[in-house]
């Protein structure tokens, strides 16, 4: 058993190279079983690969072998989100837009300005006066809010009217 010792050995060496030059634990698996089931070492020896060369090679080099950069048709498939290419885009010039039809909130102010509120006024009044006056169609829940938010900032004030428990808006 001695005698064969150093040879069973020497083969062990020999094996373990050419089993850590693959990466894959499941293609070590399967040069063992061959060895197991009698397939000489020099036929697996001979398959093995070379061992893979990492880094960059040179620009000098691309250009004597004309090696084409890769480009995102002939890449491997890699993890992750693809990165964007940068294209150019025409960009339009921002168009200011103005509104032909005045709102609720310029109209409520207007009639601030107008003096509108120098008698105590309630909403439907307000509401009939942009119907009528100004040719707006317009609903009191368009206004509520708004008189709000202007009794909130001190420019209108409202008082409950005891003889039909309606709100009217005035100047402060």
């Amino acid at each position: 058993m001695l005698k064969d010792f150093n040879k069973i050995k020497a083969q062990l060496k020999e094996l373990s190279t050419v089993l850590n030059s693959f990466k894959s634990e499941a293609v070590q698996l399967k040069i063992v079983e061959l060895l197991m089931e009698g397939v000489p070492v020099e036929k697996i020896t001979e398959k093995a690969p070379a061992p893979a060369k990492r880094g960059r090679k040179k620009a000098a080099t691309k250009k004597a072998a004309n090696i084409v950069e890769p480009t995102l048709a002939t890449m491997p498939k890699k993890r992750g989100r693809p990165k964007l290419v940068q294209t150019k885009k025409t960009v339009k010039p921002a168009v200011k837009r103005t509104r032909k039809k005045t709102g609720p909130t310029s109209v409520l102010r207007q009639l601030i300005a107008e003096d509108f509120f120098s008698t105590s006024r309630p909403i439907a009044e307000i509401v009939k006066h942009c119907n009528e006056k100004l040719g707006m169609s317009v609903k009191s829940n368009d206004f509520s809010g708004l008189l709000m938010t202007h009794i909130k900032n001190n420019q209108l004030k409202r008082e409950k009217d005891p003889a039909n428990g309606v709100y009217e808006y005035m100047n402060p």
